[in-house]
């Protein structure tokens, strides 16, 4: 789970994954409420959730780390119109949002290894020319 203003409204969303479901909830007062469930297939497998607004458009994404059968294959939400859409999937990287001593959200991605699961190079994951791509190691 990540907490952080995903739909612009000035209040925290609090996003939360099973194995191939995100939940946006909200809460306001006393109450906790669903605002949004997005439902993937039986054949994904959630296994992280990260909030950042890495593309800089004032709208923080919600960065979905998912396995499908054998190979990463990642996505991003991004509220957009009143609702979430995807803005990039088939994403071949485990995800991960750091904040290093900078103060500026970092989008981490490593692709599957050829024998281990995580037996391969790390990279910085920038938004450029309208698509996620990798950056420096």
């Amino acid at each position: 789970m990540d907490i952080g203003d995903v739909n612009g409204d000035g209040l925290n969303e609090t996003v939360v994954i099973d194995n191939n479901n995100v939940y946006i909830y909200q809460k306001k007062g006393d109450e906790f409420r669903l605002l949004e469930k997005i439902a993937g297939s039986s054949s994904d497998k959630y296994i992280a959730v990260d909030i950042a607004d890495i593309k800089q458009s004032g709208t923080k994404q919600i960065f979905v780390t998912n396995m499908n059968i054998d190979s990463p294959d990642s996505f991003v939400l991004e509220y957009r119109d009143k609702k979430f859409v995807k803005v990039a999937s088939k994403l071949p990287w485990f995800l991960r949002v750091i904040t290093p001593s900078s103060g500026e959200p970092m989008l981490l991605g490593q692709m599957r290894g050829m024998n281990k699961p995580f037996d391969s190079d790390i990279y910085e994951i920038l938004w450029i020319n309208g698509q996620f791509g990798k950056g420096k190691k």
